[in-house]
């Protein structure tokens, strides 16, 4: 079994504040929160794939670099002594090669954090600056990727293969190889302790509860907030704001468009109704 702990999960459904929990409780440091994000590295860090594949990713191929992923994080689990966390935007599988991009050799755990779509078009339509009905489009498009993939300008984030809401949702959780909880971003908003409790369990970490109790109240949205407009985030969007932004459920109830909600919920009824959104 591998050392890898995935933090799956579609865009704007709450990942980064797993990460910053996780963070808090298992590398306790004396600084800001918005500070720690970097402690959880992204599946997609360009030096990441470099450092691990003794490769220059700027010499090759987008194919390539799909083709070595795989080996990639095999290669860093094999280097880790303990448990490491990665976050993901990926769908499971592969769209391009029909292949998975992580294997179980190098995995020992899933989580997934998933977000009602009805909020997360308000969040990530922020997030991006763009219009509604563009994200709802984004959301709908099987091949979705986030980032470019340019040889004359490299970004230092590798492109990753998204796919619509529903297909990400079901990628995941459909995948029988690796061992998986699914955390709802509703559910840790009112419940934070609870659910955080819950992932050390699933995982078996030695964390207290008075540990637990400090991770939470560090990562209280409201003092995420704060600590944003004091010291800034690295992953906001240069074209927004914030990134910590509202933080609410069943925003998009009141913000959509009877038309904008049907679309939403025609295409992703089944994946809605599973985790009670519909």
């Amino acid at each position: 079994m591998g050392k890898i702990v995935w933090l799956a999960s579609y865009p704007k459904s709450g990942n980064t504040w797993i990460r910053l929990l996780l963070s808090n409780l298992l590398y306790p440091q004396k600084m800001p929160s918005v500070h720690l994000a970097q402690l959880i590295r992204n599946a997609s860090d360009r030096h990441l794939f470099d450092s691990y594949s003794d490769l220059d990713s700027s010499d090759l191929s987008l194919k390539e670099i799909k083709q070595l992923r795989k080996k990639v994080f095999e290669a860093y689990s094999d280097a880790s002594k303990n448990l490491v966390f990665l976050k993901t935007h990926d769908s499971f599988k592969n769209s391009t090669f029909s292949d998975y991009f992580i294997s179980a050799q190098s995995t020992k755990a899933v989580i997934y954090i998933i977000r009602n779509p009805l909020d997360i078009v308000i969040s990530y339509a922020a997030f991006k600056n763009r219009t509604i009905d563009k994200t709802i489009e984004v959301m709908l498009d099987q091949n979705a990727r986030l980032s470019s993939y340019k040889k004359t300008k490299l970004l230092n984030s590798l492109p990753q293969e998204v796919s619509s809401w529903s297909n990400h949702v079901t990628s995941w959780i459909e995948q029988k190889e690796i061992p998986l909880i699914v955390i709802r971003y509703e559910d840790l908003l009112f419940n934070t302790t609870t659910e955080l409790l819950r992932i050390v369990d699933f995982l078996k970490l030695n964390s207290t509860e008075e540990e637990i109790k400090i991770a939470v109240n560090k990562c209280n949205f409201n003092q995420l907030q704060i600590e944003e407009k004091e010291y800034g985030f690295a992953e906001k969007d240069s074209s927004t704001i914030s990134f910590f932004r509202k933080g609410v459920a069943g925003e998009g109830l009141t913000v959509l468009t009877k038309k904008q909600i049907a679309t939403i919920k025609n295409n992703f009824e089944e994946q809605m109704k599973l985790f009670g959104y519909i």
